[in-house]
């Protein structure tokens, strides 16, 4: 949808009921949630960085603030891409900050649902590269349940930061598709497709030799 000529996003009926919660309240957000993982090795404070920024960039529902039209409904709008380049990570000296104490900084960070980042990560380091990541966000993003799925996403992207991208070459896996004896993927597409695109499918996954151009998937 679009209001005053940008794209908007309706709340979900989930989130329309923290929206109303939220903005009935007279101090403060209640719908905060935290998730952490803890660890031990060298921790790169530019590609992490690098890697919470990327996440970022394909994850625009994470980067989403709640704005209201001219008749007052709320609706989802991500920031702009130009401003994650200004969002930063938090990193504390745990012989200083505690995790708890760390929690509790990190959440008052998210004030308001209309102006956003509704996100925050941050790092307590320790001597000996022991770490703990904490991810702070308003669950009207994210449940509790998705705390731990993007720390390990992130670290995913900054796992691969460390091997570059990777190489895909499109014919090489159009003969790996054709040689599986079993394709429970295919029938199920076809199932899916079935009366609404036929040949489609076959045509995609079997007469793509004509795609002589190598791809690069850029590791996210």
């Amino acid at each position: 949808k679009n209001f005053h000529g940008h794209s908007y996003t309706p709340l979900t009926p989930a989130q329309l009921g923290i929206w109303q919660h939220e903005t009935q309240r007279q101090a403060g957000l209640t719908y905060l949630v935290q998730g952490e993982i803890q660890g031990r090795g060298k921790l790169h404070h530019s590609r992490l960085s690098d890697a919470w920024r990327r996440y970022l960039r394909i994850q625009p529902a994470l980067r989403m603030v709640i704005r209201t039209d001219a008749q007052g409904a709320p609706y989802q709008n991500p920031f702009l891409e130009s401003m994650i380049e200004k969002i930063s990570i938090t990193y504390y000296d745990g012989s200083m900050t505690s995790i708890p104490e760390a929690r509790h900084l990190e959440v008052k960070k998210i004030q308001s649902l209309n102006t956003g980042p509704l996100i925050h990560l941050a790092v307590v380091e320790y001597p000996h590269d022991k770490w703990c990541l904490l991810l702070s966000l308003h669950h009207i993003l994210a449940d509790g349940w998705c705390t731990h799925i993007i720390l390990n996403d992130v670290f995913s992207l900054y796992h691969r930061h460390a091997i570059g991208p990777l190489q895909f070459e499109i014919e090489e896996y159009r003969r790996w598709l054709q040689k599986q004896a079993s394709k429970p993927w295919l029938d199920f597409w076809r199932h899916q497709l079935e009366g609404k695109a036929s040949g489609l499918l076959n045509h995609a996954l079997f007469n793509v030799h004509d795609l002589t151009a190598q791809s690069s998937i850029e590791s996210l």
